[in-house]
């Protein structure tokens, strides 16, 4: 089996990453620190990834369907 490949710090392309990932996991909320295990970096600035995007994802107060703490979740807004 190949190992994954693990980034520090998601740079270039994060924005897109995230936003891939958001629209595959259709709508599902997830905190900061799940999204960063899920795009499998070490860190990530997920209100830096966003700067532009505000109309394809919806930030805000809930529970993360990963780890269950409610915190600051981003996810895909409803249709």
């Amino acid at each position: 089996m190949r190992a994954r490949k693990r980034w520090t710090v998601l740079r270039d392309g994060a924005g897109e990453a995230l936003d891939d990932f958001l629209q595959q996991a259709n709508g599902q909320p997830f905190c900061d620190g799940c999204l960063a295990v899920e795009l499998r970096v070490d860190r990530l600035d997920v209100q830096h990834a966003l700067d532009g995007k505000g109309a394809s994802v919806d930030r805000g107060h809930g529970r993360c369907s990963v780890c269950g703490q409610t915190l600051t979740v981003t996810r895909t807004p409803a249709p």
